[in-house]
């Protein structure tokens, strides 16, 4: 009897506002606020409600580990975000139809405050009394187990492009079209978005008619592109109007899509080929 109502217990500890609000703020941060609004508290908000969320879901159904399911999620995130890390990434993503990545911040690890936050509400503040709504709970939990699974490092793509040199020369490719453009139709745009110049990322908008701005990511971190000299590459992470919430992949409809990228590859790309051309590019 005992047992099963500290299981009971447990796993009530999910039902409550803070968890819910936490999945809540994950979901929005990673499909809305990140592309809407990128900048450094966006892209440190989903690992603040992840950290304080997901040893709470893990606890809910291990209540007696509570103290190795926190002390492992504390472990497994600092080793994710480390360079040696991208091994096993590379290998994951050679076996998966989608690509897991992260980028390497070491000021992400400022978000493990949230765990002792998260160990002491659970230990603290966990409700009393029993949930008898069983279909709550259990949606809850699906809910809550398909968010994590959602926002968990992977992303999509709306074209990659891959080049045989290293990546440092491509950035200085990428930047020298983006300095030395003289008819100003191409534009670097991270001030516009309150981004500081990021090694990860490339905000830049072509400006002919219709203005659009793009996101480039620079596949994988610099542990990658140390060790790998002679191999690089872009994708569009975000595509969008000037001045208006920026689109994923998903976001975009199949018209939209071909736009972007015909826009993108006619007025960014053929500059590019002046310098390298791209040794494959895949949707």
């Amino acid at each position: 009897m005992k047992e099963n109502m500290t299981k009971c217990s447990g796993r009530s500890s999910i039902v409550t506002l803070p968890f819910i609000g936490a999945i809540a703020i994950l979901i929005l941060n990673d499909f809305y606020l990140k592309s809407a609004y990128p900048g450094l508290i966006t892209g440190k908000l989903s690992d603040i409600a992840g950290l304080f969320a997901f040893p709470l879901f893990v606890t809910s159904f291990l209540p007696g580990k509570k103290n190795v399911v926190y002390a492992v999620t504390a472990i497994g995130f600092i080793a994710w975000k480390l360079p040696l890390f991208c091994v096993i990434i590379n290998v994951v993503n050679s076996l998966l139809p989608f690509q897991i990545g992260r980028t390497v911040d070491y000021s992400d690890y400022l978000a493990l405050i949230m765990l002792p936050v998260s160990f002491l509400y659970e230990l603290t503040f966990r409700p009393r009394l029993q949930t008898r709504n069983r279909f709550l709970h259990s949606f809850i939990v699906v809910f809550a187990g398909l968010a994590f699974c959602a926002t968990a490092g992977t992303h999509g793509h709306i074209k990659y492009y891959r080049f045989d040199i290293s990546k440092h020369q491509l950035q200085g490719y990428v930047d020298s079209i983006l300095v030395g453009n003289q008819c100003n139709s191409l534009i670097d745009t991270s001030s516009f978005y309150g981004a500081a110049r990021d090694p990860y990322f490339q905000y830049l908008s072509i400006i002919d008619g219709d203005s659009v701005v793009y996101v480039m990511r620079y596949y994988e971190d610099k542990y990658y592109w140390d060790t790998h000299p002679g191999e690089s590459e872009f994708f569009i992470a975000y595509a969008g109007a000037y001045h208006q919430r920026l689109k994923t992949d998903d976001d975009l409809s199949a018209h939209e899509r071909r736009v972007m990228i015909a826009k993108f590859e006619r007025d960014f790309v053929s500059k590019l080929n002046k310098y390298v051309v791209p040794s494959s590019a895949e949707d």
